[in-house]
């Protein structure tokens, strides 16, 4: 578990993914990122600036994007992490009632 699945549905995605998150599954990233800056809050944009490469096709990173946002959003569900207003995430409760 949190590794990324070998039968090519992520493949395209993780040619465009950063060598640090590379070989993790995408809701391993997502956590990690989030956990690396506590009382930081994110934005989706924010996630995918941090996790992939710039050059990403546009296809490629909206299917990315939705991905993201399915994630954090069930991350928020579950009481992984929190949400904020204006569909913003952190790791700290409190930082999403402040910002």
């Amino acid at each position: 578990p949190g590794r990324i699945k070998k039968d090519g549905r992520a493949a395209t995605r993780q040619k465009h993914v950063i060598s640090q998150y590379r070989d993790l599954a995408l809701p391993v990233s997502v956590s990690s990122v989030l956990r690396s800056q506590p009382s930081e809050i994110f934005t989706i944009a924010d996630i995918m600036t941090t996790i992939f490469k710039e050059d990403m096709p546009k296809t490629s990173y909206l299917k990315a994007r939705n991905r993201i946002s399915n994630i954090l959003s069930a991350g928020a569900r579950d009481g992984t992490w929190y949400r904020g207003r204006n569909g913003r995430y952190s790791q700290s409760e409190s930082v999403t009632k402040i910002k």
